[in-house]
């Protein structure tokens, strides 16, 4: 760990698919039979068929322009069957996929407890109308799937994604999320990706994040998810995320899921003030600990 530290320039304040693979196989034997099997996609198992497919050799590229726009925040509507019929998925399991700055997360939730199914994340290549999804970080159910990249085709038609395998079985439709008002009230600044660069202390100095845990934030439409995750292993550590507010340089991050080791944080809110200049988030908590510093992820920095 790092102990490096720097001062922060004085400011007014101080200081996660495509990869719903999950639901898909709990329901792909066809919409007669999928209404029964809903409830498997409440515990999210791997699958081999789609391990076997895996090119776990595969590299991430940035996406190309002029390409389907992918970025955004995407909520689960349905799965494909054989029959080519789509069964509606949505219920007590909620499956929302955030894409940015060429990495992708997705988390699936228990609607009534708020607790964290699944998830998982990485970067993705997009070329023409091929998607392809490496898994770097996983929960640690999941954790063999680390490594893997799977492929699909993939179709967007206004607010609509159709993906469907290519050498696996997760054959989807997604819906786009867009609650773009709050984002627009501080212009394109805030939505994106930021990663974790540093804590502030009482005295206003600056401690790095330390080196062995990734901690990433996403924040789009209006939602936000954090993911720490261990650099070496790729496991993850803690995830929790939900809704935000934005109003008058107050920033509120209301928790509507997370891990069963911070499950007690379910419900809150947290208010900080936040101050954004160039690619650098600064927030500072009212009536919290949470002082940090964060960095705005590029596609270049992949």
């Amino acid at each position: 760990m790092s102990n490096a530290k720097r001062r922060l320039p004085y400011c007014p304040i101080a200081p996660l698919i495509i990869f719903a693979a999950f639901a898909t196989l709990a329901l792909q034997a066809g919409s007669s039979s999928a209404a029964t099997q809903e409830g498997d996609a409440a515990a999210p198992q791997s699958d081999g068929k789609a391990t076997a497919a895996a090119d776990t050799q595969a590299e991430a590229k940035p996406p190309a322009k002029n390409l389907p726009q992918v970025t955004g925040l995407w909520r689960l509507d349905g799965v494909i069957g054989e029959n080519g019929l789509v069964t509606d998925v949505r219920g007590n399991i909620e499956a929302v996929k955030f894409i940015a700055s060429g990495r992708w997360s997705v988390t699936y939730r228990d609607l009534e407890t708020g607790l964290v199914q699944s998830h998982m994340g990485g970067t993705y290549a997009l070329n023409k109308e091929e998607y392809a999804e490496k898994v770097d970080y996983s929960i640690e159910r999941t954790s063999e799937m680390i490594g893997q990249t799977n492929r699909f085709a993939i179709h967007i038609e206004d607010d609509t994604m159709t993906i469907q395998g290519q050498g696996n079985s997760f054959n989807e439709v997604w819906k786009r999320v867009n609650e773009e008002e709050r984002e627009q009230k501080m212009g394109q600044q805030f939505p994106g990706l930021w990663r974790l660069d540093g804590r502030i202390g009482p005295s206003g100095l600056v401690t790095d994040a330390p080196a062995e845990v990734v901690a990433i934030k996403h924040i789009a439409s209006g939602h936000w998810g954090v993911t720490y995750y261990a650099a070496a292993t790729g496991v993850v550590q803690f995830h929790h995320g939900g809704t935000y507010t934005l109003k008058d340089g107050e920033y509120a991050e209301n928790l509507k899921y997370a891990m069963e080791n911070t499950a007690t944080m379910i419900g809150q809110t947290n208010r900080f003030d936040i101050h954004i200049e160039d690619d650098t988030l600064t927030n500072q908590g009212q009536g919290n600990s949470y002082n940090e510093v964060w960095k705005r992820v590029k596609e270049e920095d992949r």
